[in-house]
């Protein structure tokens, strides 16, 4: 099933672009971004993304991520807080706390941890 989750309806802003980590790419560290990311590769440290974030069935994400909304296929050891909706796939894995404002789970699904819903503005960052 091909989707494209990056259409131009789902961009925070005509001017907005996509940041890409492809597969089997790394990085050690934090990335901040104002603009949508998708990651297929491995990142060890925080993810702060003031737009959507897409994590592939292929992507591991090793730290936390602060979003306006995000799509999880692949693996996250870490707390994930999202303004917005928060997509967990069936092919995904979270071990780690949630906190958003609205959560879409698959079946099949995994996740280890704690969930707390709130409104959109109570969230931390970004």
């Amino acid at each position: 099933m091909s989707q494209n989750f990056f259409s131009s309806k789902e961009k925070t802003s005509p001017n907005a672009s996509l940041n890409v980590l492809i597969k089997e790419s790394l990085i050690n560290g934090e990335i901040n971004t104002p603009d949508d990311i998708r990651i297929d590769g491995t990142l060890n440290g925080n993810l702060y993304c003031k737009a959507r974030v897409v994590l592939g069935s292929s992507g591991l994400i090793k730290g936390n991520i602060f979003c306006s909304s995000a799509l999880i296929e692949g693996k996250v050891t870490g707390n994930i807080e999202s303004k917005n909706a928060l997509d967990i796939r069936s092919t995904a894995l979270v071990e780690g706390d949630i906190l958003s404002s609205k959560l879409i789970m698959e079946e099949g699904a995994k996740f280890n941890g704690h969930c707390k819903m709130i409104p959109a503005y109570e969230t931390g960052k970004p």
